[in-house]
């Protein structure tokens, strides 16, 4: 008797991994397997020039409202993938900054797209009602479609993750990461100039945008060492917080102070 496949969410205790990856010097070349006119930074921002970029999938689905929605819909516009969950805690923390993006933007060609990678659609709603999202989300809780559109773009299957598809429907940059609107700026006007951002994001700049906080190199460093367990307020992989709204505890939501790393997955199927 076979049983429907199992998804079983293993979180990865790889984050020692990014924290070297963002205290090191950040540089924009070749992407590391070789594919011609694909830049990467040590931050893992990769971006594709116009003539090499890929074709889109069909991100094709419901969204958690329960109506019909489409990467293919956005034809002609700069389009902003995010793919996200509820039990993310980055993803938490970038929710209001892709909301304002994407008001500000959508009367310029550009939209923003979600994909969500929860197993309930009643998860994915009451986050995209708590976070007031302006935009639909398509609902992927296989992660087939999240796979397909990172194919070769990205080096892990983590959360958050953005994709930007340019006009002509291709992939024009991969994000493995947070995102703020700054970012999501320079890489749209990237994706429709088709070449890449004229300075590499760094590893400390990273860190700043998303937290608001300055440091250098070795600031990076100090505050990645109290992310991974010194720090008594991030040592739950999920803290409380305040909900802003109704003063209660939020799962999911990470203190201000700290280095967002992405939330790798693993889906397991079981035969």
């Amino acid at each position: 008797m076979k049983h429907p496949p199992a998804r079983v969410y293993v979180p990865v205790v790889a984050a020692i991994v990014s924290a070297v990856a963002l205290v090191g010097v950040a540089v924009s070349g070749d992407d590391p397997h070789g594919s011609p006119g694909r830049h990467r930074g040590a931050d893992g921002v990769l971006t594709i020039d116009a003539a090499h970029r890929p074709t889109a999938p069909d991100l094709t689905g419901t969204d958690t409202d329960g109506r019909p929605a489409s990467l293919a819909e956005h034809k002609g516009k700069t389009v902003v993938v995010n793919v996200w969950a509820s039990w993310c805690g980055p993803c938490r923390e970038e929710a209001p900054a892709l909301s304002r993006f994407h008001e500000r933007t959508r009367g310029q060609g550009v939209v923003v797209l979600g994909l969500n990678e929860d197993d309930s659609a009643g998860a994915a709603r009451d986050f995209a009602r708590e976070f007031h999202l302006p935009y639909p989300s398509v609902l992927d809780p296989g992660g087939k479609r999240f796979r397909a559109v990172a194919e070769g773009l990205t080096t892990t299957q983590g959360l958050p993750a953005t994709f930007v598809i340019d006009p002509r429907g291709r992939v024009a940059a991969a994000v493995s990461g947070p995102v703020d609107e700054k970012r999501l700026t320079a890489l749209v006007a990237a994706a429709k100039t088709g070449t890449g951002p004229s300075q590499p994001w760094s590893a400390a700049k990273r860190f700043n945008d998303v937290t608001g906080r300055t440091a250098g190199a070795d600031g990076v460093q100090k505050r990645s060492d109290r992310l991974l367990g010194d720090n008594p307020e991030s040592r739950s992989s999920r803290p409380e917080s305040r909900s802003s709204r109704s003063g209660k505890p939020r799962r999911g939501s990470y203190p201000k102070n700290a280095v967002y790393f992405p939330c790798p997955v693993v889906h397991i199927d079981s035969q």
